[in-house]
């Protein structure tokens, strides 16, 4: 279960930095965008809290400059022996460079 919830942070993270490097930063309907396309998704939406989308939210970047995207996840690891359960969390990270594609004149 671990691989697929892995597998879903990494084709977020890169159509979060497709869309962030259309306007050289992160706005924050992006990040609401991203949580909620993550939500639709049981585990995510069970583990709401454990979720964190970031991204550069500052002046925009010029063409050709960089800047990261990240979306991190725990997820939840139970084990069950002898009756009792103990849960885990795993960290899952994915951090994503994006390239500013606009040209902004200042």
């Amino acid at each position: 279960m671990i691989f697929p919830t892995y597998l879903a942070i990494i084709y977020e993270s890169y159509i979060f930095a497709m869309d962030a490097s259309n306007i050289n930063y992160v706005s924050q309907g992006m990040i609401t965008a991203c949580r909620e396309r993550l939500t639709k998704i049981p585990i995510f939406r069970d583990n709401y809290s454990k979720l964190k989308v970031s991204g550069y939210n500052g002046t925009p970047k010029q063409r050709g400059e960089t800047f990261d995207v990240n979306i991190e996840f725990e997820f939840p690891f139970t084990i069950s022996l002898a009756g009792k359960s103990k849960t885990f969390y795993v960290p899952l990270r994915a951090k994503k460079a994006a390239t500013g594609l606009h040209y902004y004149k200042r």
